[in-house]
């Protein structure tokens, strides 16, 4: 049976594991059940989308009543950011890479691999997964997008010269750039 605690208790949690100081952003709204924790999530109107904050506890669910909530109102998508390692971020919520993307980047961040996921959910609905800055220690964080309807999913388009494809994923390659890596383009 899962732990039941206070939001006060869930707040010590988050603010223990994470390091970051609790609060809810201007224009977010505040989910919170004693044994799933809490969420913090956002409706743009504009997108169509539902934007999740700041989340502790079970994650799993919290992204489940998003979707169902965006879905319920006719939203589009939702879109989180992951601190945390992606690939078995991917894993955790079962999705497929069927697409990765890396660019070696000559402006935000020189010399580093800038990374691209396109993954798809059980039901084939597409993920958009794209790096959007680092922590403080030097972890990636990604901005993660998942499309609640194939017809509304972007159609991207790669320069195929910018990019470095990884084509040795599905065999299991590790996550180095020089062993899975079969293409690259430095400055792009």
């Amino acid at each position: 049976m899962p732990t039941s605690r206070t939001l006060a208790e869930w707040i010590e949690v988050y603010e223990k594991k994470t390091g970051d100081k609790f609060s809810v952003p201007k224009g977010y709204g505040l989910s919170y059940l004693a044994e799933r924790g809490f969420a913090q999530m956002r409706l743009d109107y504009k997108t169509k989308m539902i934007v999740i904050y700041q989340v502790c506890g079970d994650g799993k669910f919290w992204r489940d009543y998003a979707e169902l909530y965006a879905a319920g109102i006719g939203f589009e998508c939702v879109a989180t950011m992951c601190t945390r390692s992606i690939k078995p971020y991917i894993r955790a919520f079962g999705w497929k890479i069927e697409r990765e993307y890396h660019c070696i980047s000559s402006e935000s961040n020189p010399g580093k691999v800038e990374s691209r996921y396109l993954c798809r959910d059980g039901l084939g609905r597409p993920i958009v997964i794209t790096l959007c800055g680092y922590e403080d220690d030097g972890r990636e964080d990604y901005w993660v997008t998942h499309y609640l309807n194939t017809k509304e999913a972007p159609k991207l388009e790669v320069n195929p010269d910018a990019f470095i494809i990884n084509s040795n994923f599905e065999k299991g390659g590790d996550d180095s750039v020089a062993s899975d890596f079969t293409a690259s383009q430095k400055g792009q």
